[in-house]
């Protein structure tokens, strides 16, 4: 029965300073409630492309596991006990692996597709029951494995970007030498003039995709950089600068989820819009 009381691996300014101040019921009253900030994110999204069912779908997973993450989040600061605290951080390691695997299913054609074993999804498994055991040994073993973790997906996830984006620029530059080709031969043959027009078309449509994503990257960069230095600072701070941190880190961290899953769905679109391009 001990195990399941518990206490957490790692503690919060608000622990530290101001705990079960606002309520007897809830430890941590802001950085609880801010958890719901993530299963807004997930709620308002799918509100928003619930209509688009061919994109939501393969979103559905990501974002069940991010309203999950939200209901965790407010277990785990309302207690701030170790078994709430796995309902925060294991959805957490599983809805990056759902990322990864998304990203990892986009293709442009079969020579620009890196797909994944289910061996990757095991490890993850194995990583999370990991994470969970270690909790009970040592607490500093354990918070160092589940954010090492955490960051080596994360950072799959930004190299899996990379190299579809690589595959976007090549289509990019087939379309325009097409294009170019189309426009010496529409000097001597007119019957050339609609495969241009939907060449030209498809640039149109996949340059303005392309810079969507590229300008939802540049917002989601600047919520994931203010939000990690808002978690560093409340992190290693709190004595000097207390500012409800981790709970600006839970609402900077919601908004930048909704602009990942932007990403996604805009990333879903080109591909579907890429099936139809004649080169």
């Amino acid at each position: 029965m001990s195990l399941l009381f518990k206490r957490s691996t790692i503690q919060w300014c608000e622990e530290k300073s101001s705990s079960y101040k606002y309520s007897s019921y809830i430890a941590e009253f802001y950085n609880s409630l801010t958890g719901f900030c993530l299963c807004l994110s997930a709620c308002i999204f799918y509100y928003n492309y619930k209509k688009s069912k061919l994109y939501i779908n393969k979103l559905e997973n990501s974002l069940i596991l991010l309203f999950l993450v939200g209901i965790g989040t407010f277990l785990f600061h309302s207690t701030l006990l170790y078994i709430f605290q796995m309902t925060d951080e294991i959805p957490m390691l599983l809805l990056s692996c759902e990322y990864y695997y998304l990203v990892s299913s986009f293709k442009l054609s079969k020579y620009t597709y890196y797909p994944v074993t289910n061996t990757f999804k095991y490890n993850v498994y194995g990583i999370s029951v990991i994470v969970f055991i270690v909790g009970f040994v040592n607490n500093f073993l354990q918070v160092l494995i589940f954010q090492s973790s955490l960051i080596y997906i994360i950072g799959l996830i930004l190299y899996k970007f990379y190299l579809f984006n690589l595959s976007i620029d090549i289509y990019l530059q087939r379309l325009y030498k097409s294009k170019e080709s189309l426009q010496e031969q529409y000097i001597y043959h007119y019957h050339v003039h609609n495969k241009l027009k939907m060449v030209k078309k498809n640039i149109r449509i996949i340059s303005e995709l392309y810079n969507n994503i590229k300008n939802y990257k540049k917002i989601g960069f600047i919520l994931t950089a203010s939000s990690v230095i808002v978690w560093f600072l409340d992190k290693n701070y709190c004595e000097y600068i207390n500012i409800h941190g981790h709970a600006i880190w839970h609402v900077l961290t919601s908004i930048g989820l909704f602009y990942l899953n932007k990403i996604m769905i805009t990333y879903l679109q080109l591909i579907y819009q890429v099936t139809y391009i004649i080169v």
